[in-house]
């Protein structure tokens, strides 16, 4: 056993294979060594939590589809201002929202075209005296993104995949011990995101990349010109939000909430003695809505197709 670990490990470091098709070694390995069968080997490539992060995945790429990522994320920076400092903070605290639902990945494609795009509009007409300025604004912004993206993972259950790992491994050595729910998992990890957030925040802005107090020239404009562009909210939009709210408000109100030893407030599972119905069960049922929801943006399709989920990180969920 402690050899096929040894084996694969150093298979995923050197990327000796595919991540993907390393994965994949107990089911031939385990058999051959008398370690389990295949058949029960297998189960462990199936597991409900690997379903919940398909389903979570699927949502994600169904607000993809619509362009509400995109939409929120200019939303959100707009109303932050254009002072250095502001600006930094807008960016990590939307990139971390994004990143709570969405992968990090996905969130920082949104991000870095519209931080790009700021930096851009900076450098037009500035004087030898503000370039140094605005290259040390730079960096610290696309460093705040990558920051941002990683902190917000931590979040929620599904917001990264070792979150997902950590949760089949502990049901898996103590499968006796209380699960961990959306809920329980968001009341540690919120407040350690919005801890790092802080902290990340005042080391690049006060310590390691002083900025100034002053406004940027008009670098604000740039984002409400990209926000005015995409015009009024669309029904493809406000439709794929909703079911994605949807799903948040029933992961984040299904499990009961112990607040002392005598008063609990009761999930939805219990009040309706739904008890069977998992995070997975949600994920799931949310992202088939979406299939079955027509898009008006795309004609004769549904907001979410097929040829989509193809474009999902699958060797991710063979890990």
């Amino acid at each position: 056993m402690a050899a096929i670990v040894i084996v694969m490990a150093v298979c995923w470091i050197f990327e000796v294979l595919p991540i993907a098709v390393t994965s994949l070694f107990p089911i031939f390995l385990f058999p051959l060594f008398g370690i389990l069968d295949a058949k029960d080997t297998a189960v462990f490539y199936g597991k409900e939590i690997i379903f919940l992060f398909l389903g979570g995945l699927m949502l994600a790429q169904g607000i993809q589809q619509s362009n509400l990522h995109q939409r929120l994320a200019l939303r959100i920076v707009s109303v932050i201002g254009s002072k250095p400092a502001h600006l930094i903070l807008g960016f990590m605290i939307t990139t971390a929202f994004l990143s709570m639902w969405i992968s990090n990945t996905a969130t920082v494609m949104v991000m870095m075209p519209i931080g790009i795009s700021i930096i851009e509009e900076l450098k037009t007409g500035i004087t030898n005296d503000n370039k140094k300025l605005i290259s040390r604004f730079a960096v610290a912004l696309m460093l705040c993104i990558a920051y941002a993206a990683d902190i917000g993972g931590m979040a929620t259950v599904i917001g990264t995949m070792p979150n997902m790992i950590f949760i089949e491994m502990y049901q898996t050595i103590f499968p006796d011990k209380a699960a961990i729910g959306f809920t329980q998992w968001m009341m540690m990890g919120l407040p350690i995101a919005i801890t790092f957030i802080i902290t990340g925040w005042l080391l690049l802005t006060k310590i390691i990349y002083r900025m100034p107090k002053d406004n940027l020239l008009k670098s604000n404009d740039v984002v409400k010109s990209q926000l005015h562009g995409l015009g009024k909210i669309t029904r493809d939009e406000a439709l794929s939000g909703l079911v994605f709210f949807m799903a948040a408000v029933l992961w984040i109100t299904g499990s009961d909430l112990r607040l002392s030893e005598t008063f609990t407030i009761q999930g939805w599972r219990t009040v309706f003695g739904l008890e069977m119905a998992t995070d997975a069960t949600i994920a799931i049922a949310a992202a088939t809505l979406l299939f079955l929801i027509p898009s008006k943006k795309r004609e004769g399709e549904m907001l979410l197709k097929w040829s989509h989920v193809q474009q999902l990180p699958w060797g991710v969920l063979l890990l």
